[in-house]
């Protein structure tokens, strides 16, 4: 009854959940900035074959009504060749559909379905963006899951 009369923001909803449940999140890691050594794998540890994965803390820092709020959390990054070589085709796969847009006149008709990720734009020439693809390149395999379960150990998060 009380979402029939008032559609929080998902900033709330997401707000409100960080703050009320226990939850786990699992997404892409694009943090490099925000977490040192994260493509450090001497920093990992070995947990199946070709598997690793990193414990730390890792703090959410969150607004709501103009007041910060920071949440203690626990991040487990992983590594899986088999996701690396996974992220590599779809790498691949996008270069492929950026050097077919190399030709100006195909961009506009293509530009609708991708592809356009790594290309760079100038004045009146498109080139390929390879500091792009080697940004992408380093985070293949990687993947990070965020977790308020502070007290549940890595195999248990990671099932």
């Amino acid at each position: 009854m009380f979402f029939s009369l008032f559609f929080p923001s998902k900033t709330l909803v997401i707000s409100i959940l960080f703050i009320l449940l226990h939850f786990v999140i699992i997404k892409a890691i694009y943090l490099e900035n925000e977490i040192d050594g994260i493509y450090d794998f001497e920093t990992y540890k070995m947990m199946y074959e070709e598997f690793s994965v990193k414990k730390q803390d890792h703090k959410e820092l969150f607004k709501l009504n103009n007041t910060f709020y920071e949440i203690d959390n626990k991040l487990i990054l992983t590594f899986s060749g088999k996701r690396q070589r996974k992220d590599k085709k779809g790498r691949e796969r996008l270069i492929k559909k950026s050097e077919k847009l190399l030709n100006l006149s195909a961009i506009k008709s293509e530009m609708k379905r991708g592809g356009k990720k790594y290309l760079k734009f100038s004045a009146n020439e498109v080139e390929l963006d390879h500091q792009a693809i080697l940004k992408d390149e380093v985070s293949d395999g990687f993947y990070g899951i965020l977790t308020s379960h502070e007290d549940m150990d890595e195999k248990e998060i990671i099932k």
